[in-house]
């Protein structure tokens, strides 16, 4: 989830036949459920969500919490090993 790319609104819905919403973008639309739903949350919201993830991710790995706002560059170097 802390992979999700940080989508910008408005993000684009493609009606579909049963009555529901898909991301217009295929790309977007291939992502993993939890993913898709850091897109739905918003850049407000999900950066909170991220924040806390991180948070839970130090404290299961015995490491210090990440502050907020050196979290997205800790996060890019961390991310490939976790």
């Amino acid at each position: 989830m802390l992979a999700a790319p940080n989508a910008q609104p408005p993000v684009a819905l493609a009606p579909m036949n049963n009555g529901r919403y898909a991301l217009a973008d295929p790309t977007w639309e291939s992502l993993s459920v939890g993913q898709k739903l850091m897109i739905r949350l918003g850049p407000d919201n999900e950066r909170a969500f991220k924040d806390k993830l991180r948070s839970i991710r130090a404290a299961l790995v015995g490491e210090s919490p990440v502050p907020p706002a050196a979290a997205p560059a800790a996060a890019a170097s961390s991310a490939p090993g976790r």
